[in-house]
This record gives C-alpha cells, structure tokens and sequence, in this order.
C-alpha cells in the first residue's frame, strides 16, 4: 500500500462522502477505507483484508484502530481505480464470488490488483478469465487490449497466456509498445523478446509480398486476357497485387490471413473485410492471373507455416533463422 493516515469519516453529504461496502447486506463494521486513484473512498474491514490477502493490513490491526476512541478511521491511497477497487473487496468476502464475464472492462486491472496484494481467490479466476481472453479471443481484442493481457502474463511468469496473445500484439507501433511496456513494469528482456517476435513475422511477410516481384516470369506482368475479345494487355494481376501489398505491408500480426485473402480475391463480385479501403466490386477473369493466385496462396502458406509454432517467451536471435 502506498499511504496511510487517520482521517476522520466525513459527513453525510459531504463530496468525499465514503462509498458502502461493495458486498450487498454487509454487516462488519467499516474501520478502513480505501481511496482510489481518482480519490473516491470505500468502506473496507481489516479483518477480511487480513483474512483473504497477504497484501493489505493483518487482522490484528483492527484492534488497534478501534482502540484509538477518536472515532478516527484509516485511510489507505492505493494506485488503482475504484471500479477495480469495489470488484477486488467482493473476493475478500465470505460471499459468492463475482463473475468476471459481467465485468470485462475491469478485469486486467483486478487480476493486477490480485497478484499485486495477493488476493489469491482473485488470482486464480482472473488468471482463469486473462487465459480465455488470451487463447480464444471469444471477445474482439484491441491492440490495447491485447497489450494489457500481454504484460499481464510476462510480469507474472505466465508464458501461456503471453504466448497466446502475443500474435495479437505486433501490429501496434514499437513506440507505443515499449512506453507501455516499461510503465507495465515489463523487463528489457521480455521486450527484446517482443522485438525479435515481431521482427520474424515482418520478415516472413515481406518474403510473401515481393514473391511477385522476385518471380523471373514475364507472364505475370505481360500477358492478355483471354476473356477479352480485343486481347489488350491484362491488367488484372497488377491490381491485386496492388491491394495486396497496400493492406498488408505493415500488418505483420496478420500475415496467417494473407493467403486466405488472396485466394479470394476477385472471386465473387462484392467487397472483402481485409481491406482498409476496401476495393469497388471486381471480379477477376483472367486464366492466367487465377494461376498465379494459386501460386503465392501456395507460397505464403509455405512461408508462413513454420511460424505457427513460434513461442514470444523463448524468443532469440537464432529463431528469427526459423
């Protein structure tokens, strides 16, 4: 905990006003408070805090708070939000436990604040909800998101999840990740890991993406439509190479959907979510063009494949050779 001071309870009304016990009917006498990062007060007992955590004041501190007779109460600055705050005291209650599902905006903070003031009811179902988030992305992850669960495992010694969640990370700019990555408290080390990560899959798409261009055949960029009755040269590859390469250069983190989206491409007359800005409606009709989709879906896959396997927790310099 970060401060402590005797305060008195301030009066009804008041803007300070302390919040009740977040746990519905609670009858234990309130003789802590805790104050959230944005200064808001809620009511807490030592004694369940003593009981349930290794983080907070012991049990036998309460006695000596009631003993003091200035109707004095304890008041605790702590780092976290109050909605983290009011979640985490419902685990320290002899009552149901919440359900994390219902509270998905507040979960990476409880499971900080769980490991951080070893609440270790709140562990192992936080560790429980940040592995599903993690694994089976039964929720769409922002890169912030994603980001949050990421640091969570790595801080922690959990490589399952920071493995899982990992692919979902590196489309984030380096910038942005490693200032949020030393504020998380994430080591230099688990960082480079990241870099190196990140680095195989660029590495790996850009092989995918100049195939094309490394291709020693002029049909590719030389032949006609045969579909068309004035056989004008075609036109048709140079197109989808271009949204190709446009939508994906800087999405390393998806390059296991590249051969899915190319393989598509020009198939049916409509729109494709794979596109920032996605192409007015084209339908390819060239032979020729359609082998050679074949081809780089075959030659992404190939490339792409050895990278399945690639865990960011034993990351060095000799895997980016995979």
């Amino acid at each position: 905990m970060d401060s402590h001071t005797h305060l008195p309870i301030p009066a009804a009304g008041d803007a300070t006003a302390i919040e009740p016990c977040p746990v519905p009917d609670c009858t234990l006498p309130v003789d802590l408070v805790l104050v959230s990062k944005e200064d808001k007060c809620i009511s807490a007992h030592t004694v369940n805090l003593g009981l349930f955590s290794n983080g907070f004041p012991p049990a036998s501190a309460s006695g000596e708070l009631a003993r003091d007779g200035l109707g004095s109460v304890e008041r605790v600055q702590l780092e976290e939000t109050a909605d983290v705050l009011m979640l985490l005291l419902k685990f320290m209650h002899h009552a149901h436990l919440p359900d994390l599902e219902m509270h998905p905006f507040q979960t990476a903070g409880v499971a900080e604040a769980a490991e951080k003031y070893e609440v270790f009811s709140a562990v192992a179902l936080a560790k429980v909800y940040m592995k599903r988030r993690a694994k089976y992305k039964s929720r769409s992850l922002s890169l912030d998101d994603a980001a949050e669960v990421l640091f969570y495992g790595l801080k922690h010694g959990y490589n399952d999840i920071a493995d899982d969640v990992a692919l979902e990370t590196i489309d984030m700019p380096l910038d942005r990740i490693v200032a949020q990555a030393m504020k998380a408290g994430i080591s230099s080390h688990h960082i480079l890991q990241w870099v190196l990560y990140r680095e195989a899959h660029q590495r790996k798409l850009q092989r995918i993406l100049v195939w094309s261009r490394c291709k020693k055949d002029s049909k590719l960029y030389f032949h006609v439509d045969s579909m068309e009755v004035e056989q004008v040269p075609c036109t048709q590859w140079a197109r989808l190479e271009r949204d190709m390469v446009g939508s994906f250069a800087n999405r390393p983190g998806s390059i296991f959907e590249f051969a899915s989206a190319v393989s598509h491409y020009g198939d049916y007359d409509e729109n494709f979510d794979y596109f920032d800005d996605e192409p007015e409606n084209f339908l390819m009709t060239c032979d020729t063009c359609k082998g050679f989709r074949e081809e780089w879906v075959r030659y992404a896959r190939e490339i792409a494949d050895p990278l399945c396997g690639l865990s960011l927790t034993r990351m060095t310099l000799s895997s980016l050779k995979c």
